[in-house]
């Protein structure tokens, strides 16, 4: 990309997609800062801790090795005109960005936060830690960002683009990410498992979130979110380097194993059927994990321990939606649980094992 005379210059080619003209080109990082920008129209408002969190991964994801984003999404609203080699779009004007807003902020953030570090390490004369910081912050500023830009959307149907990717991203994009992405720890470890434990129930390896027809008991994604609450104690999406809680490396995988398992014990027949039971939700599965955790740390017992103090449970509770456990959040009209998938249903509902359990302990040979 440069600018001629009072226009920006693009390379790429143009296609037809969905009956619109596209164009894709890849730019390096700095240059795009210079051309876009959000309609608020279109684009929701910036979550904060989202772009903190790619900005957490870039970081730590670019001291490592390298990472990889999908095409970033524009929309030239006719700005963009084709000439003998390549695409012009006037000075004054801009791209609109559809999709990418937060990975665009999170990697300014990661940036600056590199630019800070240079300016300290120069201050203390390190000067093998400032050539390393000065390297990675030219990785980044040169980080090639594939685009697609749509060349003559209305701003409607960019609301409806940007609603369709947001759409499938909720239910696709988690799936592969704990499938495919080798950095993360906990991603690895559920992939471990999972293999392990397939000949056992059904394990959804792509969506993150399972309808009442899929016969999946869990999913990827929420067996890593039951592992972290397990291990950590963390009840949020968490991104960024694992914190394993007084235990040893050699043991977390026979931990993980005992957990999942111990679900096949308490669990009803039909533990999947989501119409009848609550089992096969991701949110009772990530509250039984939040129970051994805490199970663990009041008690000071071994996680095994703790995993096996839920066979208690067994016969204390139906895992039906109308079971009194769950009964605070049960909407009589949908005939199911409602609004229940915030921290404070969970610590809620973990309260309500964990008074279970303490009660009924002393008749269980742990």
């Amino acid at each position: 990309m440069y600018e001629h005379n009072i226009t920006t210059r693009l390379p790429g080619e143009d296609y037809i997609q969905f009956g619109k003209k596209i164009l894709l080109t890849q730019l390096p990082f700095r240059y795009l800062n210079t051309i876009f920008e959000v309609d608020e129209y279109v684009q929701r408002q910036l979550d904060v801790r989202k772009r903190n969190q790619i900005r957490d991964f870039i970081l730590n994801a670019v001291q490592k090795d390298w990472f990889y984003f999908s095409p970033f999404v524009f929309s030239a609203r006719g700005a963009l005109t084709q000439v003998s080699n390549g695409w012009e779009m006037p000075t004054d004007s801009k791209l609109i960005v559809i999709d990418g807003q937060h990975r665009i902020s999170g990697l300014n953030l990661a940036i600056q936060r590199i630019q800070m570090m240079v300016s300290n390490t120069t201050m203390t004369s390190n000067n093998e830690e400032v050539e390393w910081n000065k390297k990675i912050l030219e990785k980044l500023n040169n980080y090639p960002i594939s685009m697609q830009i749509y060349l003559n959307l209305n701003t409607q149907q960019e609301r409806q683009l940007f609603s369709d990717i947001n759409t499938e991203r909720r239910e696709l994009h988690g799936g592969l990410i704990v499938k495919y992405d080798k950095r993360d720890q906990y991603s690895e470890l559920v992939r471990e498992i999972s293999h392990d434990l397939k000949s056992e129930f059904e394990i959804e390896e792509t969506l993150s979130r399972l309808s009442k027809q899929n016969s999946a008991l869990t999913t990827l994604v929420g067996m890593r979110r039951c592992l972290i609450a397990m291990f950590e104690g963390d009840l949020n999406i968490k991104e960024g380097e694992e914190s394993y809680q007084e235990v040893k490396i050699n043991e977390i995988r026979p931990i993980a194993i005992s957990f999942f398992r111990k679900w096949l014990e308490i669990f009803p027949q039909k533990a999947n059927d989501r119409t009848i039971y609550v089992s096969g939700i991701t949110t009772i599965q990530i509250v039984l994990a939040n129970t051994v955790n805490q199970l663990k740390r009041n008690n000071n017992i071994s996680y095994i321990e703790a995993i096996n103090l839920l066979s208690i449970l067994k016969s204390e509770c139906t895992w039906k939606h109308t079971d009194p456990i769950f009964y605070a959040y049960y909407d009589k009209n949908k005939k199911r649980l409602v609004d229940f998938s915030n921290t404070t249903a969970i610590n809620k509902f973990t309260n309500s094992f964990l008074e279970i359990i303490e009660e009924k302990r002393g008749g269980l040979n742990i």
